[in-house]
Parts: C-alpha cells; structure tokens; sequence
C-alpha cells in the first residue's frame, strides 16, 4: 500500500467548522522533525524487524518514503507505541474477567503506575526523543456512557464498588456517583500519564491511539449513510478538554472491517473521523496551533490477513483519500 509522497489537491467540501487556517497550522510540528518533511508522512508501527530475523526478509520502506525506526523495530526513535502491558500499572478487566490492577480506575494505584511508567519509559525512550510516542488504552473509554458493549463491565463493578460503601443509597444515586468516581479517575490515570511522558520528552508527540472517537459505523452499508460521527459525539468529544490539552497530538483510528471490503461508505466513514479529530485539534489545541492529526491505518482489514489492495479500489485507496480535503496537513501511521 503506497501512501507517501503524493500531492492532493484541495477539495472544496471540508466543512465550516474546521477552518484552512487550522489545517495549515498541522504541518512540520516541531516534534516531527525526526519523522520526514514531506508534506504528506507515512509512518511504519509494524514489528516487521521479525521478518528480517527470522525469514531474511526485508522491506523496502525508505524507497517509498515511509518513515520507519532501525532496523524496522517497533519501538524506536521515530514511533514508540505502549500497549497497557508494557506501560505501568493500567488497571482494566482481562478477557477472563479478572481484575487486572484493581480492574477500574477507581481501584488503581495512580502513585505506583506513574512510578513505574517514569522508570520504563525512560528504559525505552531515548534521550532528546522527538518522535511519535503512542498510548495504547482500550480496554475503557472516560466517558461513562461510552463503555457498553463488552466494556459495560466497568460500569457494573463501578456501580457495585458504591454499593459496596452506601449498600442502602437508591440505584439512580448509585448510578450517578459510581460515574463520577469513574470519570474522574479515569481521567487522573490518562491526564497524569500524559503528563509524566511529555515532562520527561517534551519533544515527543504524546496522545491515546484511537482519540478522538467519532462512533459512526452505525448504519455504515445503508444508502443514506452519511459518515457523520453519531449524535453528541462532538459535545462527549469537547468535555475530554483536558485530554486534548494534555496531548501533543492525536491518533485516531481508521480501521476497516472485513465486510466492508469494496464497500463507498468507507470514504464517508475515514472522512468524519479525520475531521472530528480535526476540530478537536483546531478548537482544543493547547498552544496557538493546533495539534497534529495522524490517522492509524492498517494494510489489511481488522482482524485479518487480507490485505486492503486485494479488494477494490473503494477500500484500497481509503488512507489515501482519507477525506481527502486537507490530506497534505496531516500524517498517517500504518500499523499491523
């Protein structure tokens, strides 16, 4: 999949709220310096290192311009992504529904994460580290109203922690302060960690993979399916402020599912989510400019070992399009 160092035209249809200005303001960041200054950057977050390892095989990335660490490693001094594991004392339920590190955030020990979040960073970051650094947090969302589905357990055990204190207090009151309890903890865990890896590389650029969300596969294969990010996504988005201002870049997710191969809405849907972390970087950007936007991307559907390229054309070209509005402001990060 090729996605380097082709120019784009402007397209006229970006939408109001997200101004020209704002877009011109992403490009050559300072903390970018180490990973390229085309205007569009693609950056390699693959363990492909194994394959010269194991097989002899090589990739080769720099004659197409892809930014990439030595010797293909996955955590380097271009892009160092942190996966819950390797990253502290994050506190999350596992797939076999036990408590991992007091399971929510609520039952964490802040102090002892940070603790060891300080020593392992500065193990596997490098002095002077100006490039991509990538948190990796998925098993809950900071927003209560947010975690269903399969992340709905985090708040049933909130709400069973409150009863646990207060066994005689109404469900409706239990609700309400087993989401405050939760949404502020969470957010002490994601502002405080994002706190200690930009004191310790201010030159990094620091943010959650998959931030901002935009919720909008809903309906994704319906004729009149317009890729916008579902009701009050935008409102949820503004309220995680100190997310964005804590962070020095956001990385939002445009996986494609399997059935969705050759599918015309997936356009719609990478468009909305690129432009909803657009206006999170416009409007909420900590400095007078706004924070550079780097879509992750992957070569092949979610969950599979199809590679996007054997499809069609709707869905091969989906990074490349992105949007396309502004895609020369904004970068892109192909991962596994």
């Amino acid at each position: 999949m090729l996605l380097g160092n082709k120019k784009f035209e402007k397209r006229r249809s970006l939408t109001s709220h997200v101004s020209e200005e704002a877009c011109a303001g992403l490009l050559y960041p300072p903390g970018l310096a180490s990973v390229g200054r085309q205007g569009f950057t693609v950056v390699w977050n693959m363990p492909t290192a194994r394959c010269q390892r194991r097989y002899g095989v090589s990739l080769p990335l720099q004659e197409f311009g892809i930014v990439h660490n030595a010797g293909e490693r996955f955590m380097g001094e271009n892009i160092s992504l942190f996966y819950k594991q390797r990253l502290g004392l994050y506190p999350y339920v596992n797939r076999q529904g036990a408590n991992v590190h007091g399971g929510i955030p609520q039952l964490g020990d802040l102090r002892a994460h940070l603790n060891l979040t300080k020593r392992q960073v500065q193990q596997s970051m490098q002095s002077g580290f100006s490039g991509l650094a990538v948190l990796d947090w998925e098993a809950w969302r900071p927003v209560w109203g947010r975690n269903f589905g399969s992340k709905e357990v985090y708040r049933r055990l909130s709400k069973e922690l409150v009863w646990m204190k207060h066994p005689e207090m109404p469900e409706k009151e239990v609700t309400s302060m087993a989401r405050v309890e939760f949404q502020t903890s969470a957010k002490a865990f994601m502002e405080e960690t994002l706190a200690l890896g930009t004191r310790l590389h201010p030159r990094g650029l620091w943010g959650f993979y998959g931030f901002p969300y935009c919720y909008n596969n809903h309906g994704i294969k319906e004729d009149m399916y317009t890729g916008q990010c579902s009701p009050g996504t935008e409102a949820l988005n503004d309220k995680l402020a100190y997310l964005w201002s804590g962070s020095t870049a956001l990385y939002p997710s445009v996986y494609v599912q399997r059935r969705l191969a050759a599918h015309p809405n997936v356009r719609l849907m990478v468009r909305h989510r690129v432009l909803e972390a657009l206006r999170v970087a416009s409007q909420h950007a900590p400095g007078s400019k706004p924070l550079p936007v780097l879509p992750y991307a992957r070569v092949a559907f979610i969950r599979t070992l199809t590679l996007l390229n054997q499809v069609q054309k709707h869905t091969q070209t989906y990074t490349l399009t992105l949007t396309l509005t502004h895609t020369h402001y904004i970068s892109c990060i192909v991962n596994e």
